[in-house]
């Protein structure tokens, strides 16, 4: 059994190569031609990076008529590692160490024979102690991501909670199947906040879970201050 990749989204599944000098259809003969193929990409060289990427957003103006604030939001990148490599028939095995929590990139860059540059990178988070900053702005909303694309039931599904707010807490609210709600405290620290959640039979196809990301008053921040109050004179 082999994995490949086929230009077509929607085609999902399992190869099983047989010994043929003739193709079933179109796409089989299509793979496979990819497959082949293999021995030339052989030595080629790369540069593999592996990059902590951070986002800052600063606030460039208020609209105070609407009452929103405008932000903008820039992308920061540091190479942590580079290393060049040179392309093999088979998988090759390259580690590479993640000291603080965040978003992480492995890049691969690398030129064909005729001198076309090609880039390909895959992104993933790591949990940890640290602070973690997230691509969107501070808003009225936040992002909750999964640990997968899709579960079964008896999986537990970790959602993290891209928090606005490095020190806060969730309310998370599960919608039951006979119409309840189920209610749990999430505690969020350095910006993100994980959540586990047992998939049930019965909660099948899809679950809905809420949360509201509460945050108390600073410390050593000044009360707001209250309008003065207006007296009748007697």
């Amino acid at each position: 059994m082999f994995a490949n990749s086929f230009p077509m989204a929607a085609v999902r599944g399992t190869t099983i190569y047989t010994v043929s000098e003739k193709a079933s259809d179109k796409m089989a003969e299509d793979v496979a031609n990819s497959e082949n193929q293999s021995d030339v990409l052989a030595g080629l060289d790369m540069t593999v990076r592996f990059i902590k990427r951070n986002w800052t957003s600063v606030l460039q103006a208020s609209d105070f008529s609407q009452g929103a604030a405008k932000y903008v939001t820039q992308i920061i990148d540091e190479t942590l590692v580079e290393k060049k490599v040179a392309s093999a028939k088979e998988a090759m095995r390259l580690a590479f160490e993640a000291r603080d929590a965040g978003v992480y990139l492995v890049q691969v860059e690398a030129s064909d024979r005729i001198g076309r540059r090609q880039q390909v990178s895959v992104d993933f988070f790591v949990g940890g102690d640290t602070p973690v900053t997230w691509a969107r702005p501070p808003a009225q909303t936040a992002t909750i991501t999964t640990d997968k694309e899709s579960y079964t039931p008896g999986e537990t599904a970790t959602l993290v909670i891209q928090s606005p707010f490095q020190t806060a807490r969730a309310l998370a609210a599960v919608e039951e199947p006979g119409g309840q709600f189920r209610y749990d405290w999430v505690d969020i620290q350095n910006g993100f906040g994980r959540y586990p959640v047992s998939v049930r039979k019965e909660q099948m196809p899809k679950l809905a879970v809420h949360f509201l990301i509460m945050r108390g008053r600073l410390a050593n921040s000044a009360a707001i201050p209250q309008p003065p109050s207006i007296r009748e004179s007697p």
